[in-house]
């Protein structure tokens, strides 16, 4: 995180910046190839998009003091959680998961523009990161979009001399 104050008006561009980011790594991919491995571990370029969406609707849950479906009050293990979405999303088309994406980009978008400035000091507890202030956690869902952008971004550098 930097240490730029964190407004609405930051939250949004950031959100958009990385959507857009996005959308240009993933550009022209078909979905034989996104339903590639991406990752050491498996995960194809689709299934790291669907775990996108579904960080920010867990996020944007939290950010709002709900519990997100499927994590448990106690002993939360976020392995077994992301593995579980992981299978949940690896037989949807391509197209549903993009959908389910920009749905759960623009649910946040909407939190974002309804939560009142006064509200980012307050904090946000998560069952594996902590406390944090709700203005830095609404920021946590487009950067963690941001690491696994640059995961897809890495493995498209890899896999298109090949397909040359």
């Amino acid at each position: 995180m930097s240490d730029k104050p964190i407004t609405r008006e930051r939250l949004l561009r950031v959100l958009e910046n990385q959507a857009q980011k996005t959308a240009k790594a993933i550009a022209g991919l078909d979905e034989a190839t996104l339903n590639q491995p991406a990752r050491e571990d498996g995960w194809t370029g689709k299934e790291i998009l669907a775990h996108m969406a579904s960080g920010y609707e867990g996020m944007r849950a939290l950010a709002l003091g709900q519990v997100p479906a499927g994590y448990e009050q106690s002993g939360f293990d976020l392995d077994p959680h992301n593995e579980r979405n992981r299978q949940r999303a690896h037989d949807l088309p391509l197209a549903e998961v993009l959908t389910w994406l920009e749905a759960a980009r623009q649910a946040i978008r909407t939190t974002i523009e309804q939560t009142d400035e006064t509200e980012y000091g307050l904090l946000v507890h998560t069952p594996w990161m902590g406390d944090h202030p709700k203005g830095q956690f609404l920021m946590f869902p487009a950067l963690h979009e941001g690491g696994h952008r640059q995961e897809l971004e890495q493995w498209r550098a890899n896999v298109e001399p090949a397909a040359q």
